[in-house]
């Protein structure tokens, strides 16, 4: 009897021995009440619109269970939905698509991952799953949407694509000849101060992000990628090589101009400049200008290449508008006081300036000097004497009867890009590209 006894005693003893290191390894990182305990917590800063918080959790889950359906659905719907970022739950929503069972067990999700795919221009494939949507058979609960709107949308906007292309294919070199940036760069919100970059990329800032934490779309930075004169791909600057060039991700920033090389950047945040210097390859030296440069409410900065003069916007407080001021930098690496340039100043408004590569043409927008509707652009060249000429209106199809603005071009001036607020465009305020 007492070896019998002995015996149990060692087996419960097992038992629970064992029963506890499963317990241990169950809420290890890679243990059920682990990954149960992470998903409360997304769930709970969900819930009280911490959204970062919520971003980084399901980032985890999603780490420790690549495959899950449910994870993925529901980070995606998170972008979807509250973030209103519908282009990053694209992965999300395909990954989820992948591990699902039957597409009759969330047939919403194919309508979902059209939409996402459609604010992100790709209406080829947007187009794919609005059909698979429309494909799947009526059932009880099933309450089908009509997809007829969405169809219609991307069709039409697969037209103005390809109207686009098949003009620009009629490129003659004869004059100047003005496009629609087309839909890959532009949204329904406004696109504007492109500056080329490394050739065949270019830089411009975009409203279409909306922000939850001030209820209200922001200024964000993107890439665009141009090849074959056509713009074929975008994505937001801080998810790029380039992202070096944002201080904060969270800014709501307009990156203003920047030198060839990239070792100086002007950018406008709160309505004041911010000047960073490359210290090396990884790292930039930021700063606010001082409030002698940062003398009201700036809209825009332009550098020289050579990196030793300056051109800004700012409002003046009593009258409330806009004149074009010039700053060069002194030995010790300050600035000098600005002026207003006076040759270059109207009864009305002028902003958004732009150096030419070699620093003698200055282009610039403004609603006077005879400009024949809202902004125009205008281009002076500087003069022995250091002045600046009297301002030359450019001529149509470059100007137009609406607002033209941030007119920038390419160091070997084949090509031009500015942003304007024309019909038939995609948002308020659209990219176009000009061709000489």
């Amino acid at each position: 009897m007492k070896i019998i006894n002995i015996n149990l005693l060692l087996v419960a003893i097992l038992i629970c021995c064992f029963s506890s290191i499963n317990a241990q390894k169950a809420d290890t990182p890679k243990g059920k009440n682990y990954y149960d305990r992470l998903h409360q917590q997304a769930l709970l800063q969900k819930d009280l619109g911490n959204w970062q918080k919520t971003i980084s959790l399901y980032k985890t889950l999603i780490e420790l269970r690549p495959n899950s359906f449910e994870t993925n659905y529901e980070f995606a719907l998170l972008y979807f939905y509250e973030l209103n970022l519908k282009r990053e739950s694209i992965p999300y929503f395909l990954a989820a698509i992948e591990n699902m069972n039957d597409t009759l067990h969330d047939p919403d999700i194919l309508r979902y991952t059209g939409e996402a795919l459609m604010a992100a221009r790709n209406y080829d494939k947007a187009l794919e799953y609005f059909e698979k949507y429309n494909a799947l058979p009526m059932r009880e609960g099933f309450m089908k949407v009509s997809m007829r709107r969405y169809i219609d949308g991307c069709n039409q906007e697969l037209n103005k694509y390809i109207e686009t292309n098949i003009e620009k294919r009629k490129l003659t070199g004869d004059g100047v000849q003005v496009f629609n940036a087309g839909p890959m760069i532009n949204s329904d919100q406004d696109e504007f101060a492109p500056r080329p970059v490394d050739g065949n990329k270019l830089i411009f800032t975009s409203s279409r992000d909306f922000d939850h934490q001030f209820a209200k779309n922001v200024f964000k930075p993107f890439l665009a990628t141009v090849k074959y004169e056509k713009i074929v791909d975008f994505e937001r600057l801080d998810r790029t090589p380039y992202r070096k060039m944002i201080y904060d991700e969270e800014w709501n920033l307009i990156i203003s101009d920047f030198l060839i090389d990239l070792s100086k950047i002007t950018s406008v945040y709160g309505g004041q400049i911010y000047f960073s210097s490359a210290l090396d390859e990884k790292e930039y030296e930021l700063y606010k200008m001082p409030t002698n440069i940062n003398i009201g409410k700036i809209s825009s900065v332009a550098i020289s290449e050579d990196g030793q003069k300056m051109v800004f916007s700012a409002e003046e407080r009593k009258s409330k508008k806009w004149n074009l001021y010039q700053t060069t930098i002194k030995e010790d690496g300050k600035w000098n006081n600005p002026e207003k340039i006076k040759a270059l100043t109207s009864d009305k408004d002028e902003q958004y300036p732009f150096f030419s590569a070699d620093g003698f043409t200055l282009y610039f927008s403004s609603t006077g000097f005879g400009s024949i509707g809202g902004y125009d652009i205008f281009k002076s060249t500087l003069q022995p004497d250091n002045s600046w000429s009297a301002p030359e209106r450019l001529p149509e199809p470059i100007n137009s009867e609406h607002n033209d603005i941030w007119f920038s071009i390419t160091p070997d001036g084949k090509k031009a890009y500015f942003s304007s607020d024309r019909p038939d465009g995609f948002g308020a305020y659209d990219v176009y590209e000009v061709f000489f």
